[in-house]
């Protein structure tokens, strides 16, 4: 008669310790995300690495979940979790045509666009108004801002669209500035050992826009409701307690 509970009390015992374990899946998660795009994701002699990789991974290792990561084409990374032939992606911007097919958990990564300038020319900038007359470089299919695009139009600023290296246009003096992702730019010029040449003006030109990770409606997942809310957390975890910023310094200093 007293064997019940003890039973009883062990299954309870064991309940909370996986629970404090994290969320165990039933098998790896497949999860894609865009090929060649240092330094958030990209392939170095055979090994998949990157910011977004490695706070994706660090999420896994907290939920104590198997995960199996590709890299593929950006466009295949959307059609593939249309269709779930993989279980989700990273790191995707929030999007109502995304929404219909993807479940948003958290920020991978927080997009910021900054303007850059040689170091030595920098100025105040505080309103569009400061970039009247300004020679602007900006990489074509680049959205800025709606106010930013209406100054153009206006000819209030002269812009250079082009498809190579900003960075390597800017120090050939082929514009005043530029604009494009911080983090991005900030690999560059690491890579490049530009980095006291070539600087970013303090407030950025547009406000830090989350990349998530999603997950497919269209994939079976055990629990996936569960799951999505424990690396909603875990990923807002990463953020807040520091562990963001020492991945990201692996790849800018």
């Amino acid at each position: 008669m007293n064997k019940a509970p003890k039973i009883s009390t062990y299954i309870v015992f064991f309940l909370l310790i996986v629970s404090s374990i994290g969320f165990a899946t039933d098998r790896p998660l497949n999860l894609v995300c865009g090929e060649n795009f240092p330094p958030f994701s990209y392939k170095e002699n055979g090994v998949i690495k990157g910011m977004d990789v490695e706070t994706v991974l660090e999420m896994a290792a907290r939920l104590n979940i198997e995960v199996k990561i590709k890299l593929k084409p950006w466009k295949r990374v959307l059609s593939m979790t249309e269709l779930g032939k993989c279980d989700g992606a990273f790191s995707c911007f929030k999007t109502t045509e995304r929404q219909k097919f993807a479940l948003y958990t958290a920020p991978v990564n927080y997009s910021t666009y900054s303007i850059f300038v040689k170091k030595g020319n920098e100025f105040k900038f505080s309103s569009i108004t400061d970039l009247y007359g300004k020679l602007f470089g900006k990489n074509s299919g680049l959205v800025v801002s709606d106010e930013f695009d209406q100054a153009v139009k206006e000819g209030k600023i002269s812009l250079v669209e082009i498809s190579s290296n900003l960075v390597d246009l800017a120090m050939l003096n082929r514009f005043d500035m530029f604009v494009d992702n911080l983090l991005l730019t900030q690999y560059q010029l690491k890579r490049k050992k530009l980095t006291g040449q070539i600087t970013p003006l303090p407030r950025p030109i547009t406000k830090a826009r989350g990349a998530y990770l999603i997950i497919s409606k269209a994939a079976v997942i055990k629990e996936k409701e569960s799951l999505i809310k424990k690396m909603a957390k875990v990923l807002k975890e990463i953020h807040s307690d520091g562990t963001i910023q020492k991945i990201q310094n692996k790849y800018l200093k």
